[in-house]
């Protein structure tokens, strides 16, 4: 699917609820398709169009794979749209944002399969342990198919900001730097159910990367960084199956290489110009990710 489905109502030009059965949906699509297939309506173009938009509707929620990556699209960004901005590898206003050129030529379906993939595999909170800037790989294996993420913000080349961080790096103290850290709200379980209860509780995450930040904090060393240890979370009062507790506290090594994967096809939009640096870091990542 494309950048322009996810902004579409299919269940609106369908005249059917989002909450409709599958047979509720081909009931309305047959009925829609009788009133105007172009034989019940030679010559209208008008018929046809909307002959077209029924059927491509039908197409993806009668599909129960579709369905599920057009809703969780909707509901995540509401039929999000970007306005003309700058491309990747321009200045602010040099022309209409564009999906395509930002993420190498893949479609929003690609992204947003690439987003709800990545929330699957992160877990809730993650120490990625490391030197600022020598996490860049790591965090953009985190965020860099998401169009909510900095990067379609970004003013300038991509590359330069890349190489800012690695210079600010390489020239400061850094025991002076910050640590990073990475929070998921959103995993996942079985039949699509968030796993973390969210709001308030997100504070129990929180609490314990402020203690891991005083030394107070134990932790799981993993390939791509620390997890809280048994015990660490403070989840005192919180409802939550030792499973869902499991899942949430899960590196799946193999998960993460397949996402590791597909980096090259984002350093590679960038070409000469991306520093050489982060395909060594590229590199140590897969390496960590293979030796585990």
């Amino acid at each position: 699917m494309s950048a322009k489905d996810y902004q579409k109502d299919y269940y609106k030009t369908l005249g059917v609820p989002k909450t409709a059965t599958a047979a509720e949906i081909k009931k309305a699509y047959r009925e829609l398709a009788r009133k105007y297939h172009p034989d019940a309506n030679k010559g209208s173009t008008d018929a046809e169009e909307r002959f077209k938009e029924i059927t491509e509707a039908y197409n993806v929620v009668s599909d129960e794979k579709q369905r599920k990556e057009y809703d969780e699209a909707r509901s995540m960004f509401g039929g999000f749209r970007v306005p003309a901005g700058s491309r990747p590898g321009a200045g602010a206003g040099a022309g209409n944002f564009d999906f395509g050129d930002l993420f190498g030529g893949e479609g929003l379906g690609d992204v947003i399969g690439g987003i709800f993939r990545g929330l699957r595999t992160i877990p809730v909170v993650l120490d990625l342990a490391r030197a600022m800037h020598e996490v860049c790989p790591d965090a953009y294996l985190l965020s860099y198919s998401n169009p909510m993420a900095m990067l379609p913000f970004l003013g300038y080349h991509v590359a330069d900001y890349f190489q800012h961080w690695l210079d600010l790096g390489k020239n400061s103290d850094e025991s002076k730097l910050p640590k990073v850290f990475f929070v998921n709200w959103f995993r996942r379980g079985e039949g699509g159910k968030f796993l973390w209860p969210g709001f308030g509780e997100n504070s129990r995450v929180l609490k314990w990367i402020v203690e891991r930040l005083s030394g107070d904090a134990a932790a799981v060393e993993t390939p791509v960084g620390n997890l809280p240890a048994p015990g660490a979370l403070d989840l005192d009062g919180l409802r939550l199956s030792q499973a869902d507790l499991d899942l949430l506290l899960t590196v799946d090594p193999q998960d993460w290489k397949l996402e590791a994967d597909r980096m090259p096809e984002f350093f590679a939009m960038f070409g000469e110009h991306l520093p050489e640096r982060l395909w060594e870091l590229h590199q140590d990542l897969i390496d960590r990710l293979s030796s585990s």
